[in-house]
């Protein structure tokens, strides 16, 4: 008990800060429900389905920000597709986060990133011109 005590009361003094991160998750779910009518004939069926990624995909992810002071900021997107039908990999790439992975600074410059990036005019990803 006097070690816990102890050990509280030299971080206070010396200043250490525990500070929680900006981290967030989201998601978006894609799915639609497709009617299919076979013709006119007295035997037509009319089938039902269940069609994912009828527009632009169902993804997830998480993202994240740390500021760092002076105008500078570190930040991380890890982002994957999936089939709302069945939970199954969405992306052609067989590996986790496959739709976006990036690791970023920002600062007075702009930002500065490497990993898995779409292209400037693809409109999904986080680095596109035409969704800013």
């Amino acid at each position: 008990m006097k070690k816990t005590l102890i050990a509280a009361a030299v971080m206070a003094a010396s200043g250490v800060a525990f500070a929680a991160s900006n981290i967030t998750l989201y998601g978006d779910v894609d799915t639609s429900a497709v009617l299919t009518h076979d013709g006119g004939a007295s035997d037509s069926k009319n089938v039902i389905d269940m069609q994912s990624g009828f527009l632009n995909g169902s993804r997830w992810g998480i993202k994240g920000v740390e500021e760092l002071g002076n105008g500078y900021a570190v930040g991380f997107i890890l982002e994957n597709g999936f089939n709302s039908d069945d939970g199954t990999n969405g992306q052609k790439y067989s590996g986790g986060f496959s739709r976006e992975t990036k690791l970023y600074i920002n600062g007075g410059f702009g930002q500065i990133g490497f990993g898995r990036l779409g292209s400037l005019a693809n409109g999904a990803q986080s680095n596109s011109i035409l969704s800013g």
